[in-house]
Formats: C-alpha cells, structure tokens, sequence
C-alpha cells in the first residue's frame, strides 16, 4: 500500500524541482519567465514555494524547460518517496503576510 503524501510537502519538492531543472539547464529566471509567458516575479514565488502552479503554469514550465509535467511530478514524488526533507518556504514567509490588516484608526500613536 502506497503512503498519502503531503500535500504542504509535495509542493514544497515541486518547487525544488523546477529550479533545479532550471538551474540545470542555465536558464536564468528572466529567460525561463519570458519563455514560459509570465512575469519574472511570478517564477520567482512557485520557486519558493509561495505560490502553486496550476496545470497551465505547470505546462508552460515544462515547455521552456524542455521536460513535461508528468516529469517534473514525479522527480518531486521521487524527492518525497526518498525522504528528503524541504523546507516550505512559505514556513518562512513573513508573519504580515498571512494576517488580516487591521483598519487604522487615522491617528498616529
């Protein structure tokens, strides 16, 4: 019987993967954005695992990095089935981001 994966966790390997296939290919950020139709910024957070990939995006990745989707999910099922831990980078992201903003009252304290 298969064991569950971690949802957090696959994605966490997920975003590994695909900037180590860039990385490995020498693409810079920019070329691979460009390449994949999406804004450097947005490369950027799939690969640190602030944001997820939907299949298009998966799908456009895949392109400029000469693979397809199907690889690219299994080499991050393969770092999971290994054991190798990642840490989620969104784990790290600043506490800021994930609150609600409180509403100013106008006056500065």
């Amino acid at each position: 019987m298969r064991t569950p994966l971690n949802p957090a966790g696959y994605s966490a390997a997920l975003a590994v993967v695909l900037r180590r296939r860039r990385e490995s290919e020498g693409l810079s950020q920019n070329k691979l954005a460009a390449e994949a139709g999406i804004s450097r910024t947005m490369l950027t957070h799939v690969e640190r695992g602030l944001r997820f990939p939907t299949v298009d995006l998966l799908c456009r990745l895949a392109h400029g990095l000469k693979t397809t989707p199907a690889r690219i999910l299994a080499q991050a099922e393969q770092e999971l089935r290994q054991g190798k831990s990642h840490v989620f980078a969104s784990a790290a992201r600043p506490s800021y981001l994930g609150r609600k903003r409180e509403k100013s009252s106008g006056i500065n304290a």
